[in-house]
């Protein structure tokens, strides 16, 4: 089956065989494959060594849809670099999902409209509001969701179980890490830094 195949590539003794361009179609399949269950159009990968500095990866919505994975990772480290996809293709779901919602109740679709107009940057200063904005906190629990689906998988792979227990720990961490420097009014922080931005 596809599905098994595709994933069995991620394997550290498979992963190592794949020229960069196979790693890179590997990773495109996967997409693929998330747009085709979300009814999205399809969206190409880019693998670069131009992204900032700590940047593992980034989704581009116009002029056309993107999702740019950091090269190094994909060469060096191919669970984070199945994270960064499924984080990056999260954010293109809830673009697409603020695009074709019609309903009035739906207040997630809401709160991510909002912070996709206010949206705040990854900057020092704001590093630990970035990470507990709606879109980004979103992100990083669908990543880990999906991540963890593999858990049996890749149950003898260490780099797999390393990460996935980072990854884990840096989501339960951002809240206490927000609540750290701004106080127990942290959320109210956020809330007037995303509106701050819309204007």
């Amino acid at each position: 089956m596809f599905i098994f195949s595709i994933f069995n590539k991620f394997k550290t003794h498979k992963w190592k065989k794949l020229t960069k361009e196979q790693k890179k179609l590997t990773l495109q399949k996967v997409l693929n494959k998330l747009c085709k269950n979300t009814n999205q159009k399809p969206i190409k990968i880019k693998l670069s060594n131009q992204l900032e500095n700590n940047i593992y990866g980034k989704y581009i919505s116009a002029p056309k849809e993107e999702i740019i994975i950091n090269e190094y990772l994909a060469q060096t480290n191919q669970f984070v670099a199945l994270e960064t996809l499924y984080h990056e293709f999260r954010h293109s779901y809830q673009k697409h999902i603020i695009e074709t919602n019609t309903s009035f109740w739906n207040f997630k679709v809401k709160k991510w409209k909002r912070n996709y107009l206010g949206y705040i940057s990854a900057t020092k200063s704001d590093f630990e509001i970035y990470n507990i904005q709606p879109i980004e906190k979103d992100a990083k629990n669908f990543a880990y969701k999906k991540l963890k689906k593999h858990k049996f998988r890749f149950r003898k792979e260490p780099n797999y179980l390393t990460h996935l227990t980072t990854l884990k720990e840096n989501i339960n961490n951002s809240e206490k890490e927000a609540k750290q420097k701004y106080g127990i009014f942290y959320k109210i922080k956020l809330h007037m830094k995303i509106r701050k931005n819309q204007k």
